[in-house]
């Protein structure tokens, strides 16, 4: 026997260590999770109970092994189960679902619809609407099959079924909820669910469709009589804050939903099909087939990319969804039987819709893009037609029964059972056509579609004498300011637009279909609200959504409780008269001028139009050196660059030393008010990486002074997006401003907005608060993509990787202030 040395091996205990670390991190972990799980479990104990018995009935039908048409013969609710004396089949059937696989799609359900309701209302509240409201369909919908003619096909089919589960009470749950949801957010699913229920009546009108529509009905009834007992101020009801929204935005919802609606239906009743609803003929439902889920999908993904462009008011959405409603009606007119009855009547009546409101659809695409798309479209069409030709002489002797030509049709609108496949092989090769033609489709569509969401479609309009809308809104600016970021507006890049009497102006920057307007509407105080209004207006004319960027209290003063808003970050700004380097706080001020008088560092104005190409070139060579050191891509939209400066309006201060090397520039825009200028605005600061460490504070510290000395009033520092002083963000409770505090956080290493906030304490300004304000909520996640395309236009992936490694330390844990403070240019909001 060997005896081995109890000894560790090199480099062992650490391993030994590092094993006990991944052991304890992992039960960290595991007691973590366990810990949600036991605070969910507890804030909605009542969804909890019930999903442990759908559990433990689904383990138990999996078990036994229980036929599906036995479960809903011995346990199934219905007319026959109350026929036969079983109306506790109604309380027993509804904790059972046929087939294991439902349990899948129920559960999360229950959990999503039920466990929000009990957390809103409480336990006693949602187990009593989930209980009320699946009575009130299963044995609402059996009253209505006893009372029926027995000669309507639909009501006689119904009226020999039974079901099982408890998914029409759930929906009547949810229908519940919408009354305690955000008031946007609500309505929009009341409108959505209203709609897909009746559809499903009509178009495919299973027993369990007729359940679900008197249950969703019911928990409409209920649950404003119970969300008038819940305290919804606490849950911040954007209706208690903000109107409704517009009519020409609630009319292209309503027309888009209405389009997809009918999609999702089609690809729901390929899935499991119907018996024809209502109208149809009373046949119990044939077997999916797998050409009609393709055609089906296809129509889905459609409908969803033109409802998009219909709710957004592209030029072309409202053609495109009439081509839609003309092909439904055309699939539908095709087919013979009453089965087709309730498409005919959907197709048309949004066919009727979209005509009825052409008007919220004004503007039209160039000539010029209809003709690039045409000749596309006839390829796309001719090469359909020659593969379906020869695809089907190929199978000739695989299909049932001939090739007629009104089968094209049928194939070009994805109605895959106009022809039906003996073989394996055909049906693949019949889908696979379908799926090329489906790809040409949205390769011609889709360009064609989103081609008109740029500013573009607004002409540059000439006013009284010849001139134009951003030479008006440069003079409201001097007479009336706008700010200290006023002058922003005036920058390439952004569009300006006049109000209709000619004294309100807003510059704006249209990206990813948002409207993005800078600052406070320039012009009189009383007119700030009609302005508003008329702006809102004519962005959602252009299909736009507007939003508010950096407006001041005075804002939200006017324009009262119409819009939302949220703090974005502070401006901090120097009262000039009563300025003094005087006193301990001023320290690193004094020693970084001290010290620039000691090297021979001064501070010269400069024009950079006329200065000698010598120091331009030193001056770009800092700004390219700052520009190319960084791995993070250059922010752009609200942050200037030099080039911006040069303007007659805009001073350029630069440090030098003896030898006309540079080593610092600073850029400012005028601040007016009254038709004069009454301080300026810090916009771009960069510094030489290996020249004069303290310039920035040199720099601002010269320039304010001689601001002060010419008996301006102010020196705005800027904003810095992100960051916010501690008082403010321990005040501000509201939750999207705790996720902004958050993403502050996570950026700071790689921009290090709240290092510049922080920086600025150094000049001891006074903060003045600037907002992002919004119409609804529900427009927060596009305006946020917006704003971030708006300051990272070309983000490459490498760029992407660069900000994933910038952020990677703080994950990690290091200590955001150990890095470097990002101050060599100034990140305005």
């Amino acid at each position: 026997m060997t005896i081995r040395p109890n000894r560790e091996p090199a480099g062992g205990t650490v391993a030994a260590l590092l094993r006990q670390s991944d052991v304890m991190t992992h039960g960290a972990k595991v007691r973590a999770v366990a810990g949600r799980l036991s605070a969910l479990v507890r804030s909605a104990p009542a969804t909890s109970v019930l999903c442990a018995v759908m559990i433990v009935a689904a383990a138990v039908t999996v078990v036994s092994g229980t036929n599906p048409d036995a479960l809903l013969t011995q346990l199934g609710y219905g007319l026959p189960a109350w026929q036969q004396g079983h109306p506790l089949h109604y309380l027993t059937g509804a904790l059972v679902l046929p087939t294991p696989e439902l349990y899948v799609v129920m559960g999360p359900l229950v959990v999503l619809a039920v466990g929000y309701f009990e957390r809103r209302v409480g336990a006693p509240r949602a187990i009593g609407t989930l209980v009320l409201t699946h009575l009130v369909s299963t044995v609402g919908i059996t009253a209505l099959l006893a009372l029926t003619d027995a000669e309507w096909p639909w009501a006689a089919l119904l009226a020999r079924q039974t079901d099982l589960g408890i998914s029409a009470g759930t929906i009547g749950v949810l229908a519940a909820a919408t009354w305690v949801m955000p008031g946007a957010l609500g309505r929009r699913i009341r409108w959505i669910g209203s709609t897909y229920m009746v559809v499903m009546v009509l178009r495919s009108g299973l027993l369990w469709d007729a359940e679900h529509l008197f249950g969703w009905t019911a928990g409409l009834v209920i649950g404003p009589r119970l969300a008038r007992r819940v305290n919804r101020t606490a849950h911040g009801d954007p209706q208690a804050i903000a109107g409704r929204a517009p009519r020409i935005k609630r009319v292209r919802a309503a027309l888009a939903c209405t389009l997809v609606v009918l999609a999702v239906s089609k690809f729901v009743t390929a899935l499991y099909p119907g018996n024809g609803g209502i109208f149809g003929p009373g046949l119990p439902p044939s077997l999916p087939l797998p050409g009609r889920i393709v055609g089906a999908a296809v129509l889905l993904a459609l409908a969803l990319l033109v409802g998009n462009a219909l709710r957004r008011g592209l030029p072309l959405a409202w053609w495109a969804a009439v081509g839609l409603a003309v092909v439904g009606l055309t699939s539908a007119g095709l087919m013979t039987g009453t089965r087709y009855t309730a498409d005919l009547l959907l197709w048309g009546l949004l066919l009727a819709g979209l005509v009825a409101g052409r008007g919220y659809w004004p503007w039209r695409l160039p000539a010029g893009a209809l003709a690039r798309a045409l000749p596309r479209m006839l390829v796309a069409v001719g090469g359909f037609l020659a593969l379906s030709v020869l695809t089907w002489w190929l199978l000739r002797s695989q299909l049932d029964g001939g090739i007629h030509p009104h089968q094209i049709v049928h194939r070009a609108l994805f109605e895959e059972h106009a022809i039906l496949a003996r073989t394996g092989t055909a049906e693949a090769l019949l889908t696979a056509t379908s799926v090329i033609w489906a790809i040409a489709l949205l390769a011609v569509a889709l360009p064609l579609l989103y081609s008109a969401q740029s500013s573009s479609r607004t002409p540059h309009r000439r006013r009284s004498g010849g001139r134009t809308d951003e030479q008006v809104l440069t003079d409201l600016v001097v007479r009336h300011g706008g700010g200290t970021l006023g002058w922003q507006r005036t920058w390439p890049g952004f569009t300006a637009w006049i109000s209709s009497t000619g004294d309100v102006g807003v510059g704006y920057k249209v990206v990813s279909g948002v409207a993005i307007a800078i600052g406070d509407p320039v012009g009189p105080l009383l007119r700030w609200r009609a302005g508003v209004a008329e702006f809102q207006k004519f962005c959602l004319r252009n299909g736009w959504t507007p939003a508010w960027y950096t407006v001041s209290d005075r804002f939200l003063e006017v324009m009262g409780d119409e819009w939302r808003h949220t703090v974005l970050g502070e401006d901090a700004v120097i009262d000039l008269s009563a300025l003094a380097f005087t006193g301990k706080s001023w320290q690193d001020v004094r020693t970084a001028r001290n010290r620039a008088d000691r090297d021979g560092i001064r501070c010269e104005r400069i024009d950079l139009r006329t200065c000698d190409p010598a120091l331009r070139r030193g001056i770009d060579e800092v700004s390219f050196g700052w520009v190319n050191g960084k791995p993070l891509p250059e922010m752009g939209f609200t942050l200037g660059t030099v080039a911006i400066a040069d303007d007659d309006m805009m001073r350029t201060y630069v440090a030098l030393d003896a030898a006309g090397t540079v080593h610092g520039v600073t850029t400012w825009m005028p601040v007016h008010r009254g038709g004069k200028i009454v301080g300026w605005t810090l916009d771009v600061m960069r510094r030489r990486c290996d020249g004069f460490r303290p310039v920035m504070e040199f720099l601002i510290a010269e320039c304010v002074l001689q601001f002060q000395a010419e008996g301006y009033d102010i020196a705005s520092l800027s904003v810095a997006p992100l960051a916010r002083p501690a008082c403010v963000a321990t005040a501000d409770a509201d939750l999207l401003s705790k996720a902004l505090d958050r993403l502050g956080e996570m950026l700071e290493p790689a921009y290090g907005f709240r290092s510049l906030l922080q920086y600025k304490t150094k000049f001891h300004p006074r903060f003045e608060t600037v907002h992002l304000a919004y119409f609804s909520q529900m427009d927060l996640a596009e305006i946020a993509v917006a704003i971030g395309r708006a300051y990272l236009p070309e983000l490459s992936a490498g760029q992407a990787l660069s900000i994933a490694r910038a952020l990677r330390p703080r994950r990690e844990g290091a200590d955001p202030a150990a890095r470097p403070a990002a101050v060599e240019r100034q990140p305005v909001a």
